[in-house]
C-alpha cells in the first residue's frame, strides 16, 4: 500500500517547465467526452442502489429510477452522436473519458469514437470514485477498463482519470499495470510535473504517469494537452455531468467487482 503523499504547496515555485506544442502553438484547448452511461449506480442492473451523485438531489430508495436511468441513456441513445456531429463539423477530437463496464455494454460507441480520430482513455471500471477502494479491487478495475476498451476498439488506452478523488494507490496502480502515459486526475499542477520518462526523475505518488511533448509518441497532441493543462471544454450531454462532494453517495459499497 502507498503510503499518504506529503501535501505539495509549492509546485514549480513560478518556474515551470519550458513546454512547446507543436507548429508552435500557443494555446492547447482539449475536448473531453465522458462515456459512463451503463456503469452508474442503478437499481435496474441489480445494484444495492441507485446512483447519488447527479444534476438532482432526489434519491430514489429501494426501488428502480427510472427517469435517472432515461438520462444517462440519452448519452448512448441520442447525445453521442450530436456530439460527434459538432467534432466533425469543427474538425476537432475529443477524448473519451470511458468507462469500462459502458464500453462492454455500448462498444459499438468505443469503436466508433476511434473509428472518427478520438482517443479513448480510462475513467474507471464502474462510475465511481477510487477513494477508499481496496488495493486488489482497485487492480483488478484498472486491468478490466483496459481489458473491455481493447476488447471493442482494438485500441490500448495510454489515459487514466479517475472520478472524482482517487485513492491513494491510484498513481502506483496504473504504473505497475504498465501503459499508461498520463493520469489527469491532479488539477493542481499547472502543467503537469514531468514523469519518469520525461526527465529521469523516478515515480512517486505525486509525480504523473506521462511522456509529454513527443511528437513521435503514440498519443495526439489533444492528450499531450490533457496531461499538461487543466483547460478541459467538458462537452457533454445531461447524463455526462459530476456533482461535488456534499452529493456524493455515501450508503453504498464499491461496486468495482460488478
Amino acid at each position: 500500500m502507498t503510503s499518504v503523499p506529503e501535501r505539495d504547496f509549492k509546485g514549480y515555485g513560478g518556474r515551470p517547465p519550458n513546454v512547446r506544442w507543436p507548429e508552435r502553438a500557443r494555446v492547447a484547448l482539449p475536448f473531453v467526452v465522458n462515456l459512463e452511461e451503463g456503469a452508474e449506480l442503478s437499481v435496474s442492473d441489480g445494484d444495492e442502489c441507485n446512483e447519488g451523485a447527479y444534476e438532482a438531489v432526489e434519491e430514489v430508495v429501494g426501488y428502480p429510477d427510472l427517469c435517472q436511468d432515461s438520462h444517462f441513456e440519452y448519452g448512448t441513445r441520442a447525445g453521442w452522436r450530436r456530439v460527434a456531429a459538432v467534432l466533425a463539423e469543427s474538425r476537432a477530437v475529443a477524448t473519451v473519458n470511458a468507462c469500462g463496464r459502458a464500453v462492454e455494454r455500448s462498444a459499438w460507441l468505443a469503436r466508433e469514437a476511434v473509428d472518427q480520430g478520438h482517443e479513448i482513455s480510462c475513467h474507471g471500471w464502474r462510475w465511481e470514485r477510487h477513494a477508499g477502494m481496496g488495493e486488489e479491487v482497485e487492480r483488478r478495475a484498472i486491468a478490466r477498463t483496459v481489458a473491455a476498451i481493447r476488447e471493442a476498439t482494438g485500441v490500448t488506452p495510454v489515459g487514466w482519470h479517475t472520478r472524482s478523488a482517487p485513492s491513494i494507490n491510484t498513481r502506483r496502480l496504473p504504473l505497475e499495470h504498465g501503459g499508461f502515459l498520463y493520469d489527469s486526475r491532479r488539477p493542481h499542477a499547472h502543467p503537469r510535473r514531468r514523469g519518469p520518462h520525461g526527465n529521469g526523475e523516478p515515480p512517486d505518488n505525486r509525480r504523473p504517469l506521462d511522456r509529454l511533448c513527443r511528437s513521435d509518441g503514440p498519443v495526439r497532441a489533444n492528450a499531450h494537452a490533457r496531461s499538461l493543462v487543466r483547460c478541459q471544454s467538458q462537452v457533454a450531454s445531461p447524463a455526462m455531468k459530476e456533482r461535488g462532494p456534499a452529493q456524493m453517495r455515501t450508503k453504498c459499497p464499491s461496486v468495482a467487482s460488478r
